[in-house]
């Protein structure tokens, strides 16, 4: 995922909110709020805002979702903007120049069952839309549920694990989408 491409999106223009990006090896998620297309504050889990920035200097974004409207319950002085460009630069410019490493295709898991192994594709709709219900904190939850199935993020998953996925979800997809949740991704 490419952080400047993200930046781009929500710090060129007039939006309010707050980015919330997963970055790889970072146990907490990195929060931006964006104040009319300004980041004026930043964090990571207990991490103040020059922390944060040199802690994901140098790491890959791997997820990011934008919670439009979320109001800036801190401020500093001085958009954050050029600052976050700027670091998102220079990883891009490290990432660039790195050879490429071919990696094989995930393969989906051996699965039982009459329909089949489930697809890494169809495991991320779920997870893309159990975010899209529960917000960005979604992201950690369904994390954590994928770990406790013995989940291997980028492969497919065997119908029991899907099914003990889905069940791990469940207490958390508010009451009254519970059910158009699980037509959706049910199988």
């Amino acid at each position: 995922m490419n952080l400047a491409a993200i930046l781009s999106k929500f710090l060129s223009g007039r939006d309010t909110g707050q980015l919330v990006v997963k970055f790889a090896g970072a146990q907490h998620l990195c929060k931006i709020s964006i104040d009319s297309g300004a980041a004026v504050y930043i964090s990571l889990g207990t991490l103040g805002p020059d922390e944060t920035l040199d802690y994901i200097t140098g790491k890959q974004a791997v997820q990011a979702n934008f919670i439009e409207g979320v109001p800036a319950r801190k401020k500093l002085d001085d958009p954050l903007n050029d600052r976050l460009f700027a670091l998102a630069q220079s990883g891009a410019a490290t990432t660039s120049s790195a050879p490429a490493q071919a990696r094989p295709e995930p393969k989906p898991a051996a699965g039982g069952g009459e329909s089949g192994p489930i697809t890494p594709q169809q495991v991320q709709a779920v997870i893309d839309d159990f975010i899209d219900l529960v917000g960005p904190l979604g992201m950690v939850m369904a994390d954590n549920a994928l770990a406790s199935v013995g989940h291997v993020k980028g492969s497919g998953m065997a119908l029991k694990a899907y099914a003990d996925f889905l069940s791990e979800l469940e207490d958390e997809i508010p009451e009254g989408q519970r059910k158009a949740f699980f037509a959706r991704h049910q199988r």
